[in-house]
């Protein structure tokens, strides 16, 4: 799994970790992380001073095979470096053991951060299955999965957070993209996740109700909109899912209209849309599956496990209005919570930007 030039800069600079500490967290060559802080431009930090092994053969024998310490282990007791250990070992004529034995023993002690399993909570499961949809998720090695996003709106961190800091730890921080600044947020969690690895389960027919409405408030909080627009003077409401995914939402489409929901599933003509003020084009089909019945609308959001800070401050106020039908008086309140929301974001946004190192 190769890092981007601020998580690379995160890890070596901030968490100060070495080149080595990197590379075992991604289970690749300590090499490949020095050469990829030479091509993000990422200056190194002065090496200390070598020390001299204070140890005898019979002792660092010990350590090394009979207590299966690591050199990284025995390299910190002794306060040299690693290539040091290796170095003795081999002038003390003490054999090494296999490597893929060793990194499988030494992956748990390198662990900075503990890891937990997932609860196996069959809700907990859709609902994480649903939110995953707006995340990139893949292995960062044999024994971790990575999950990560980038977004500028803090109840999606938030809710991130929410998410996974009871399974693993959780690093934050700022990164720019063509001059638009925004938080990445990452975590690393161990295989029982492997069920939020593509290609995901897209069957929905087996779900459960409560299942299933978990899965779609996941799916709601990160890829839907709680809509109030209007038509003319009167006022519209809508529960709205786009994405590029169409097998998935003709699944949540059957789903819904096995529980007596009218949705309508869509192919949007313009593949052109906005993030951050700069232009997307889709290259792929892009789907939007629309629910407009005022009273699915509102049966939905009273029944719908929500997490999305944003998301459930827009539906409490959609119930809370839900007997008001001309748009015009509900029209400022609603103005008010959308200017409340897009400060929120740009204060966000000059977090980020104050805080992003420079090179």
């Amino acid at each position: 799994m190769e890092l981007g030039g601020d998580e690379l800069r995160h890890l070596y600079w901030v968490e100060k970790r070495s080149a080595r500490e990197i590379a075992d967290l991604l289970n690749v060559s300590a090499t490949t992380v020095l050469n990829w802080l030479k091509r993000e431009e990422i200056p190194r930090r002065k090496p200390g001073r070598t020390k001299k092994v204070e140890m005898s053969r019979d002792e660092l024998y010990d350590l090394y095979w009979n207590q299966r310490k690591s050199t990284v282990e025995i390299s910190k007791i002794l306060g040299v470096n690693r290539s040091t250990i290796f170095e003795h070992l081999k002038k003390n004529g003490i054999k090494l053991r296999k490597r893929l034995e060793a990194v499988l023993e030494g992956a748990p002690k390198r662990r900075i951060y503990e890891r937990k399993s997932f609860s196996g909570d069959p809700l907990e499961r859709e609902y994480l299955l649903g939110f995953s949809e707006d995340l990139s998720v893949g292995r960062a090695s044999s024994w971790s999965i990575s999950v990560s996003l980038s977004t500028t709106h803090p109840s999606m961190l938030n809710l991130f957070t929410e998410c996974f800091e009871k399974y693993g730890h959780i690093w934050r921080y700022p990164v720019c993209d063509k001059g638009s600044y925004q938080w990445r947020i990452r975590t690393l969690l161990d295989n029982t996740f492997i069920f939020l690895i593509r290609p995901r389960d897209y069957n929905l027919e087996h779900l459960s109700h409560d299942e299933f409405l978990h899965r779609l408030a996941g799916l709601i909080d990160a890829e839907g909109s709680v809509l109030l627009t209007h038509n003319g003077k009167y006022t519209v409401r809508k529960i709205v899912i786009g994405m590029g995914n169409f097998q998935l939402l003709t699944q949540v489409n059957q789903k819904l209209a096995g529980m007596g929901f009218v949705s309508k599933l869509y192919k949007r003509k313009n593949n052109l849309c906005y993030l951050n003020g700069y232009p997307l084009r889709y290259t792929r089909d892009f789907w939007l599956l629309v629910i407009s019945r005022k009273s699915d609308v509102l049966k939905l959001l009273r029944i719908l496990p929500l997490k999305n800070e944003n998301k459930i401050r827009k539906a409490l106020f959609m119930l809370k209005t839900s007997h008001i039908v001309n748009f015009d008086e509900i029209e400022l309140p609603l103005q008010r919570l959308k200017e409340e929301i897009a400060c929120e974001v740009q204060e966000s946004v000059k977090m980020a930007k104050a805080t992003k190192p420079n090179r």
